[in-house]
């Protein structure tokens, strides 16, 4: 039963998926940003893809002149052995193969800095990616508000400050 209404779920969010474009200008466009960002908050990350790990990531050996600037794994918190292997995210931070293997197994995000990597559900990229435009859209939408607000106040301050002189 409870596989029958997973499936149910997954055929909604995928139907709503296809048919949801951030330049849609229709009042729903808030609803359905508010819903997608729902299903995020409650949805776990998936895993990271094999394939995507393996393109994303940098393998790096610990020599006495990294070490310190490498610092330690912050999965595990145990220290690189000098002349082994670490393995660099895109986000720049280094973990034990093992540690970040199982790490990505289970999340799609760096456990330092929670920098999103690629997962293996392509819904729930495609997800992120909404999101993360409108989020980006709504602050530049902002900062070129709030400049013509500065300059039209400044304006109006040089012609107050005429006025009195």
């Amino acid at each position: 039963m409870t596989s029958t209404r997973e499936s149910q779920q997954q055929r909604n969010i995928r139907e709503f998926m296809e048919n949801y474009t951030i330049n849609d200008p229709s009042a729903n466009q808030q609803e359905d940003l508010e819903r997608i960002r729902f299903i995020l908050k409650h949805r776990p990350a998936p895993p990271v893809s094999e394939y995507q790990f393996n393109e994303m990531t940098e393998e790096v050996i610990i020599t006495n002149r990294n070490k310190e600037r490498i610092g330690d794994c912050t999965v595990c918190c145990f220290e690189f052995p000098i002349d082994t292997e670490a393995i660099k995210l895109p986000c720049k931070h280094y973990f034990h193969y093992d540690c970040i293997t199982q790490w990505l197994n289970l999340h799609s995000v760096c456990p330092n800095c929670r920098f999103q990597l690629p997962s293996q559900d392509f819904e729930y990229d495609q997800m992120k990616r909404i999101v993360d435009q409108h989020d980006k859209q709504s602050k530049d939408d902002y900062y070129d508000d709030d400049e013509r607000g500065d300059k039209k106040s400044y304006y109006s301050r040089s012609k107050n400050s005429y006025m009195y002189s």
